[in-house]
């Protein structure tokens, strides 16, 4: 089935305007737990990164703005390595919301 230019053109800006006002609004997002964390005697501190659920496709002039990186206190675990290591820190994700959307790169 061919569609008619003018309402392909149509479908396609309306898609475009959809996308448009969605991207200016601020998302939820994911808190990623980072590989590494710093020990410090039996506790640890375990950085947390905030990402959007999904890959976001977006051009150039625009890029993805993030809630901060938090910081979280945890304990340490031997996570199978030997008695008293740190293996792994055991922390739950942090409590503030995780949030981004897309700005605008500002030219210098």
């Amino acid at each position: 089935m061919k569609l008619p230019m003018k309402k392909f053109l149509a479908i396609t800006l309306s898609l475009f305007f959809v996308a448009s006002f969605k991207a200016a609004a601020k998302e939820p997002g994911i808190w990623v737990k980072q590989k590494n964390f710093a020990q410090v005697n039996v506790a640890c501190v375990q950085t947390y990164t905030c990402h959007p659920k999904e890959d976001v496709l977006h051009p150039d002039d625009v890029y993805v703005a993030v809630s901060k990186p938090e910081l979280i206190t945890g304990v340490c675990s031997a996570a199978g390595g030997p008695a008293g290591s740190c293996n792994e820190c055991l922390t739950t994700p942090p409590k503030t919301s995780c949030v981004w959307e897309l700005r605008k790169v500002k030219k210098n």
